[in-house]
Parts: structure tokens; sequence; C-alpha cells
């Protein structure tokens, strides 16, 4: 069976067919997300590594509509919903990171969206998948963390500075605008 999220039409054709997908696809279907949860679990030793990511489901349900009565704005909706695979930057250990995504995207050229997130489109045509993939990766995190109290809270090696010792390079000059250490 063909993917549907693969075809390639004008948003304005998939918002008047009121296209909708409920698909459960893998993480391995976008090659882009795939290719930099790679680039990160390479970091890891070969043992480390979890096994199994590419194979995690990506959970999509997104529908395509009009944002407005003159039918001039097609707007992508939905959520989509999965866990992947990450290096925490706190222990530098594999992780699970939840990814869910709430999207409300106004697919157009250059057209400013009240309220939502504008999508400009390159061409045309747009193919789904792809939106769906460069939301997925915008999502991702800077640096993925453990959640607090998720045993990670700090690198073991890391010992704590005391409140006393901290440097604060601007307290002479608050305290003069202040004036409590002026002429």
């Amino acid at each position: 069976m063909a993917n549907p999220l693969l075809d390639r039409a004008p948003p304005s054709e998939f918002a008047d067919r009121r296209q909708s997908f409920e698909i459960k696809a893998k993480i391995d279907d976008f090659e882009e997300l795939s290719r930099i949860i790679e680039a990160d679990l390479a970091t890891l030793e070969t043992v480390s590594r979890p096994q199994g990511w590419r194979n995690e489901i990506v959970d999509i349900r997104v529908s395509f509509a009009w944002a407005d009565v003159q039918r001039t704005l097609p707007v992508l909706r939905g959520r989509i919903e999965t866990r992947v695979a990450a290096v925490c930057q706190r222990c530098l250990d594999a992780m699970q990171l939840p990814l869910v995504l709430d999207l409300d995207l106004l697919l157009a050229q250059g057209a400013a969206g009240e309220g939502r997130e504008v999508w400009e489109l390159d061409g045309d045509t747009v193919r789904p998948l792809d939106v769906i993939e460069e939301s997925m990766i915008m999502a991702l995190p800077l640096s993925a963390m453990h959640a607090p109290g998720a045993g990670c809270d700090e690198p073991a090696n890391v010992a704590h500075r005391p409140a006393d010792n901290l440097v604060r390079p601007f307290a002479d000059l608050k305290a003069q605008m202040d004036g409590d250490g002026g002429d």
C-alpha cells in the first residue's frame, strides 16, 4: 500500500478535499530525522546505543482545511506523537525523548497568518511527509536531557560551588545605580 504522505499536490487541493491522515509510521520513514538521530547516537559507545530506535512508531493525525471563508489560506492541523532516541547532554547516556507536536500551520507563500505559524512554501506544491518531518526536526531540543528526578540530575564529576563564591561582575554597578555606593 502506498504511503499517502508522499503525495505531492498544491495545498489548496488537500484543503478542498479536507484531506486527513491517521497513520502510524516509523522513525525510519523520515530520512532526515533518522540521519539526525543516528548522528546524535554515534557519540555513544556501540554497546550503549539503543537498538531498534528506527522502528519507533510515529502516530500522525493531521488534516488539511481552510483557515478563512474565502478559501485562500490552506492550513494543516493535527497532532504528532512519538519517542526518539537521544543522548542526554547532562549524563551522556542514551534516553527516550517524548516528542508531542500540536500543529496549526498556515501553508502560504510569504503570507502572514494571525495566530498561526506560517509554513512558507518553496513552490506551488507540498508533500505532507516533508512538512511533518521538518516539524518534528524543529521540535527536537537543542540539548536533550532526562526529566528532573529521572536519575541524572547532574553529572557525577561536577562538584557543587557554594553560592558565596559566585562572581557578580555588575554588583558594584548596580549598587552605584541604586545610590548605595555612589558619590
